[in-house]
């Protein structure tokens, strides 16, 4: 039976984007509107004549009641529901591939704050969903859509506890992923979990590779104690025990570990760009097709191509957006500067799970220090920054007074604005995960990329009030 139910009220802090809808748990983020979201996108998966979907979370406490709402969705709906758990978004995609599924759902915010809570989609076989699928996905929740199944077509429930064994053994097959090589070398690394959803498999398939595994923060109880997203300032604990443990590297991940970050054997913060470049370099190596990355990821990923002899394409910012491009141009491997990379051999997704194996085996196959790699690149300062933004802000008022300060700069729009200097660039964008306008500065120069920075935040405050 195909209806209509009232949408539950979301407020402005409601995000829905390339990401699908992240908001504030018991504000935007309720049971009720998750039940919505599924029986909106049961609607189309029965459209398309699906049968099953394979629903996975992350720690956050509020993950459970949602995932009850997303379930009762489903089922009522017609839907069977494969329940994988606590896993990383990587993972809960690639079990969809794995198992067949007609559609995924990741109950996530990602490296959003741990007030936060949302809900990822993709289609069949995990595949992310295209700019129309999630158009059409936001309308049928807009407009309150059902499609309810009669009393004896009800979806059933399952549980299926392999999805993250069989995460970790298409990673160790992967041609980029070396155990024999990792074993010899046996390096010590210590992973940073963030009490996530990647705190069991990422310790798992290390210690599967050959490495002298320390965890920290690898308790999956939704307790984080630190920043959900692993940036330079939040790792602090990790950048003191790689030190104290004598280790040879170091991992963070965010909640659901699509992003890697890395720490040097001396406990310095590699720039959250480099998980993508060092990938990209290891790929590269035996794989000359093109990188995809978007409008705000800096110039490392270019001197890493432009090494190998391949192309770069850039996409708006948004793992969809890289997706998409990467099947056009039939890329060897995509990412964005925050950590994220995405690998086609294991799925095509943000895979922080998949980055880490990969840079173990860099290493130990080049025989280098991590520091050492990346010391082979020159050294880009990519500085960030973000100011709040509520629906009364007029964004494009902001961005044509931001051109007027710099006429002489070359501009681009493919994703909220971009002003490059020659050996420098601007950008300033509304975040498609929380309401913030993200600003975005690069150069050699530090002071030059931080100056840029606090010129751009300065001129948006004048502009909005």
């Amino acid at each position: 039976m195909t209806g209509r139910d009232p949408t539950p009220p979301v407020g402005d802090d409601a995000v829905f984007g390339v990401s699908g809808f992240r908001s504030r748990v018991a504000e935007s983020f309720t049971p009720l509107v998750v039940l919505r979201l599924t029986q909106a996108f049961a609607t189309l998966v029965r459209k398309r004549g699906g049968t099953s979907v394979v629903v996975g979370r992350d720690t956050r406490p509020s993950g459970i009641s949602a995932f009850h709402a997303a379930a009762a969705g489903l089922t009522a709906s017609g839907l069977n529901v494969v329940d994988v758990g606590v896993a990383p978004t990587p993972t809960v995609l690639h079990a969809a591939a794995a198992y067949g599924a007609d559609g995924c759902m990741t109950i996530t915010a990602s490296h959003n704050p741990a007030e936060w809570n949302g809900v990822e989609f993709a289609a069949e076989n995990g595949r992310l969903l295209a700019a129309e699928e999630r158009e059409a996905l936001a309308s049928a929740f807009e407009r309150g859509s059902t499609a309810l199944a009669a009393w004896d077509a009800q979806g059933r429930h399952a549980v299926r506890d392999d999805a993250i064994d069989q995460h970790i053994e298409r990673i160790l097959g992967l041609p980029e992923v070396d155990a024999e090589a990792v074993s010899e070398r046996r390096p010590r690394v210590v992973i940073d979990a963030c009490n996530g959803a990647g705190s069991t498999i990422s310790p798992a398939l290390l210690r599967r590779l050959g490495c002298d595994v320390v965890e920290l923060y690898c308790t999956p109880d939704g307790r984080f104690p630190r920043s959900t997203e692993p940036t330079g300032e939040g790792i602090g604990a990790l950048r003191e025990a790689v030190r104290n443990e004598g280790a040879d590297i170091g991992f963070a991940h965010d909640v659901d570990a699509d992003r890697t970050v890395l720490v040097d054997e001396r406990g310095e913060f590699l720039p959250e760009e480099y998980t993508f470049a060092l990938v990209a370099d290891a790929i590269l190596r035996d794989d000359r097709r093109p990188v995809v990355t978007t409008a705000v990821t800096g110039g490392l990923v270019d001197e890493v191509a432009a090494a190998h002899g391949v192309d770069v394409f850039r996409t708006p910012v948004g793992v969809g957006h890289v997706v998409d491009r990467m099947r056009e141009v039939d890329a060897a491997v995509g990412g964005e500067s925050t950590g994220g990379v995405v690998i086609p051999g294991t799925h095509l997704t943000a895979d922080g799970i998949a980055a880490l194996a990969v840079i173990v085996t860099g290493m130990a196959r080049g025989d280098m220090s991590l520091s050492a790699w990346a010391a082979r690149f020159r050294r880009y300062h990519l500085v960030k920054a973000k100011a709040p933004m509520d629906g009364a802000m007029d964004v494009e008022n902001a961005l044509a007074a931001l051109v007027g300060m710099y006429p002489d700069a070359s501009m681009n729009r493919m994703d909220g604005l971009k002003l490059e200097f020659g050996d420098a660039w601007l950008v300033v964008r509304p975040s498609g995960t929380e309401p913030v306008l993200r600003v975005f500065a690069e150069s050699p120069d530090r002071d030059r990329a931080e100056g840029l920075v606090a010129q751009a935040l300065e001129r948006v405050r004048e502009v909005t009030g």
